[in-house]
């Protein structure tokens, strides 16, 4: 709202200036008025747009990748448990291994709108 250090300058035309303004000389200001809104111009759509459709998913591969991506981690982990020094080793790797994979589908299952913006991922 400031354009100097020693002066202010009080711009009622700029939405958010006036959004935040409640009195001014005794004067009550609040509610705002409404913004102004300009509706947008309708888009045309050509007909190379119109018939342009994606390929429909393949549920099948997508769950193949992800079931052989799983099944080479489970297997590298057995093989890693073989040449473990111990149980004890082995039981604490497996546990790693697994809360890593439940902590990835618990956030990444998270519907995108309920992360904070920080987070937010399009």
């Amino acid at each position: 709202m400031g354009d100097t250090k020693e002066n202010y300058f009080i711009n009622l035309e700029d939405e958010v200036v006036r959004g935040s303004i409640l009195l001014q000389d005794g004067q009550l200001m609040w509610p705002p008025p409404p913004p102004k809104v300009q509706p947008a111009a309708p888009v045309k759509v050509t007909e190379a747009a119109k018939k342009v459709e994606p390929p429909p998913r393949n549920y099948f591969q997508e769950t193949l990748k992800d079931a052989s991506m799983y099944t080479g981690g489970l297997t590298g982990l057995v093989g890693f448990g073989m040449m473990a020094p111990n149980a004890a080793f082995t039981t604490m790797t497996t546990t790693l291994a697994l809360s890593g994979i439940v902590g990835y589908h618990t956030v990444w299952g998270v519907t995108p709108a309920l992360h904070s913006p920080l987070m937010y991922v399009i």
